[in-house]
């Protein structure tokens, strides 16, 4: 559990490892002349090897739409996309196993590979730029020959 206001490994996760790969893959896969901007929309729409949600919001999430029905809608169509698979895979799990607790069943659909990042381009192209510059900054470990 985590504190409050405090950001959760899958985020940090999420920006330090996911976000430069999508990135390098919407690098390979735009047609160049191109930007920044076309290239983080593409990595937004790219899928990702787990759901990008913390533990406490996803739980949240189902609790509040399992038991009480009540469908939450987001401004950003990226995190409604993500938020909606996600939905999807834990009814899957949960009507395949229905003895499975609502805890259990959300951490197996969280496991599970996701259709995006749920970011907007333009959240995925502020991060990435941050990380490369902050790489960039990094003094070397061997000196240039």
């Amino acid at each position: 559990m985590k504190h409050k206001n405090s950001v959760t490994q899958t985020y940090i996760k999420r920006d330090c490892d996911i976000l430069p790969t999508l990135f390098k893959q919407a690098r390979a896969m735009a047609v160049f002349p191109t930007t920044m901007r076309k290239i983080c929309t593409i990595a937004a729409g790219l899928p990702t090897p787990f759901f990008c949600i913390s533990d406490d919001a996803a739980l949240d999430y189902a609790r509040k739409r399992y038991l009480n029905g009540l469908e939450k809608h987001f401004k950003s169509p990226y995190k409604q996309r993500l938020f909606n698979a996600f939905w999807d895979k834990f009814l899957e799990i949960k009507t395949r196993c229905p003895q499975m607790s609502l805890q259990s069943a959300v951490f197996s659909a969280l496991a599970c590979p996701a259709p995006c990042v749920g970011l907007t381009p333009w959240i995925i192209q502020f991060k990435v730029s941050r990380i490369l510059r902050i790489k960039s900054q990094k003094p070397h470990l061997h000196p240039p020959r």
